[in-house]
């Protein structure tokens, strides 16, 4: 299918930092950017959190993050990441001292 990617439903938990134990919910369309400018899709107001920190994509039914190269990086369960990782729903995503997770379905499903 060409053209503009499908809009789907994602909820965000914050399990560390600031904003723990916070939730809220959002729409993953083609690209989220993380950090802590103002423009950001989703913002963490935090000294350790670049002002463009990481992004999430969306390619076809995949969906990937990327650390935009932030002096402090991103890190998926746990392990630093280098470019472009699948991100799979309910993975826990670290930037700073903020760790987050994000639930989200295929197009075909239901949050997961």
């Amino acid at each position: 299918m060409a053209g503009k990617q499908a809009r789907r439903p994602i909820q965000i938990e914050v399990y560390a930092g600031r904003c723990r134990n916070k939730t809220a919910s959002l729409e993953l369309h083609d690209r989220l950017t993380i950090g802590s400018a103002a423009d950001c899709d989703i913002i963490f107001d935090d000294s350790e959190v670049a002002p463009l920190h990481s992004c999430i994509r969306v390619d076809g039914d995949q969906v990937y993050i990327e650390d935009l190269g932030s002096p402090q990086g991103t890190a998926l369960n746990g392990m630093r990441i280098q470019g472009q990782n699948r991100l799979r729903s309910g993975e826990t995503i670290s930037i700073g001292p903020v760790e987050f997770g994000l639930r989200y379905a295929r197009p075909e499903r239901g949050i997961v």
